[in-house]
């Protein structure tokens, strides 16, 4: 059994014609592959296989590519931002791109700013009912 007869998909004549026309025009693997129906890898693969011509990028869009990286990382807020005085709330899910933390000032004496404290720490039960005081323990 084939990894393609493994996954469901299969490369017919019309999808191998459509990454020809795609990579002629410059798009990139995961462009195709989910025009298609398949992976960036099995688009890259195939490219590969069918001796298909290595683009090479371009300065103008190396730099541009740098400059948006740089861009973004100063947009977010990394794990070397966080001082004792910010909120270390993460935003985002670790290994994405756009992960990092809140890092807006901090309460004095938590690691959080006043809304996320708000989220992360529960009020105790006494001080959420007002007749806890009043009440007998459990027996």
């Amino acid at each position: 059994m084939t990894m393609s007869e493994n996954s469901g998909f299969s490369w017919t004549p019309e999808k191998v014609d459509a990454l020809r026309a795609g990579w002629r025009a410059g798009k990139s693997a995961e462009r195709i592959g989910a025009e298609i129906g398949t992976t960036k890898n099995a688009v890259a693969g195939k490219v590969d296989r069918l001796n298909l011509k290595k683009r090479r990028r371009t300065q103008a869009e190396m730099r541009a590519e740098e400059a948006r990286r740089a861009e973004a990382s100063r947009a977010k807020n990394l794990i070397f931002d966080l001082t004792a005085k910010t909120c270390r709330w993460p935003t985002g899910h670790p290994g994405d791109p756009d992960f990092g933390f809140c890092c807006a000032d901090a309460v004095a004496g938590r690691p959080y700013c006043a809304a996320h404290c708000k989220r992360a720490y529960a009020p105790r039960v006494k001080d959420a009912d007002p007749a806890f005081d009043s009440m007998e323990p459990p027996r």
